[in-house]
C-alpha cells in the first residue's frame, strides 16, 4: 500500500512544506486544487504551489468545475495520476481520452454521495478511483464510514487502482485497507509535529 500525502490543511509555509515532504516516506504528493466553483472553497494556485520544487511523485486532484481546461497546462509537471470529478464532466470518455493523450494516467474522483453504479461504464477507461470519504474542500473532515460499502462494492468489479482520501489516520486505516491500493491523509500527517513518524503508523497499520 502507498501513502499520499495532501497539503491542503498544514502547518507550514509552502516552501517549508515542500521540503519536509521531499525528504519524507511518502510515496506521493496528493496536489489538491480548488478554484471555488466545484467546492466552496479555493486553494493556493498551481503557481504558488510551485510543483516543480517537488522530487516526489505527485497526484494532480482538480476539484474544479472545467477540469478540461487544466489539463495541457498540468502535463509539464508530468503528475503520477490526473485525477478529475466524475461529477463534473459532460462528457467523460472525452476527457479521460485527452488526458492519457497528453501522457498522464487517468483518474476519476468520486464524491460520497455518489454511487458506484453510476461510474461503472467508465472503469475500462481509467487508470484509478478516488473514493472521496470527505465532502471534498475542506481538510480536517472526519471519516464518512459508508465509504466502505463503497469500496467493497467497487472493489468486485474494478481491478485497477483504488485511493481512498479524507478523514484517514491510523484507526482509519484499518477499515479501508483490505479494498484499496493507497490512501490520502492530509491533516493527520501535516499538522503533526513528526511526518515521517505518521506515515510510518499508516504503512505500519497496513501491515497488521
Amino acid at each position: 500500500m502507498e501513502v499520499s500525502v495532501s497539503f491542503l490543511k498544514s502547518k507550514y509555509s509552502m516552501d517549508k512544506q515542500i521540503e519536509v515532504l521531499n525528504a519524507s516516506n511518502c510515496d506521493l504528493i496528493h496536489v489538491d486544487f480548488m478554484d471555488g466553483t466545484f467546492t466552496e472553497n479555493t486553494s493556493l494556485s498551481l503557481e504558488e504551489m510551485h510543483l516543480d520544487k517537488f522530487t516526489k511523485p505527485i497526484e494532480i486532484h482538480l476539484m474544479v468545475a472545467r477540469p478540461e481546461d487544466y489539463i495541457e497546462y498540468c502535463r509539464m509537471f508530468n503528475p503520477k495520476h490526473f485525477i478529475v470529478h466524475y461529477e463534473v464532466l459532460k462528457n467523460p470518455i472525452d476527457t479521460i481520452i485527452k488526458i492519457t493523450n497528453n501522457n498522464m494516467l487517468a483518474g476519476l474522483a468520486v464524491n460520497p454521495e455518489t454511487d458506484i453504479e453510476a461510474i461503472k461504464p467508465l472503469l475500462k477507461y481509467v487508470d484509478m478511483v478516488l473514493i472521496m470519504s470527505v465532502i471534498p474542500g475542506k481538510g480536517g473532515q472526519s471519516f464518512i464510514t459508508n465509504t466502505i460499502d463503497k469500496l467493497k462494492v467497487l472493489r468486485k468489479v474494478y481491478k485497477g487502482r483504488i485511493e481512498v482520501d479524507g478523514g484517514i489516520n491510523d484507526e482509519t486505516i484499518s477499515l479501508v485497507k483490505e479494498y484499496v491500493d493507497s490512501v490520502v491523509s492530509g491533516s493527520y500527517v501535516c499538522l503533526s509535529d513528526d511526518c515521517n513518524e505518521k506515515i510510518a503508523k499508516l504503512k505500519n497499520s497496513f501491515l497488521k
